[in-house]
């Protein structure tokens, strides 16, 4: 999908840092191994992802044990991302870099990035990512700076009649 504002009268948008434990930390992935680095730790096929498509998946340990669920990111331009829960970012980003031995890989955080689900697909322009989901959630997966995605008060920053779900805490 292309990088874009969200744009669409009536569109849903979903801030996944108002579900419960939702919240995600981008990371980047570069380097000539990075696709079969991947390809090696996580349950998702990262091989079969095109560009513009997100896929779920594991994290697994050497012994095919979970250690937590990620989003795999692949962009346009090739380039591979994960969106990792916030709450465990710090140790699986300690996991990740253990396991970066003689790869060419190396990682980076995304600073003031958050992720949305957005549908039905609509066109986008300006500084997010969208990405089709290849997994059960609806619409498009977005991920950008903040006030691209939604405002602070949970309005669609397009001025153009999109809804934010904010879901009820509890």
């Amino acid at each position: 999908m292309q990088a874009g504002n969200i744009a669409a009268a009536g569109a849903v948008h979903v801030d996944l840092a108002t579900i419960h434990a939702q919240a995600r930390v981008v990371v980047s992935l570069t380097g000539a191994d990075a696709r079969r680095f991947l390809q090696g730790l996580l349950s998702a096929d990262v091989e079969a992802l095109g560009p513009g498509e997100a896929q779920a998946a594991t994290l697994l340990t050497v012994k095919g044990k979970i250690i937590t669920e990620v989003i795999v990111l692949h962009g346009d331009d090739g380039g591979l991302g994960l969106a990792i829960p916030a709450d465990v970012a710090d140790a699986t980003l300690a996991d990740l870099d253990r396991h970066i031995i003689m790869d060419d890989v190396a990682l980076s955080v995304a600073d003031g990035v958050v992720c949305a689900l957005v549908w039905p697909e609509v066109p986008v322009q300006g500084p997010v990512s969208c990405y089709r989901a290849r997994h059960p959630l609806p619409g498009l997966l977005v991920v950008g700076p903040r006030g691209a995605v939604v405002d602070e008060a949970g309005r669609d920053p397009s001025g153009l009649g999109g809804r934010v779900h904010t879901p009820a805490p509890g």
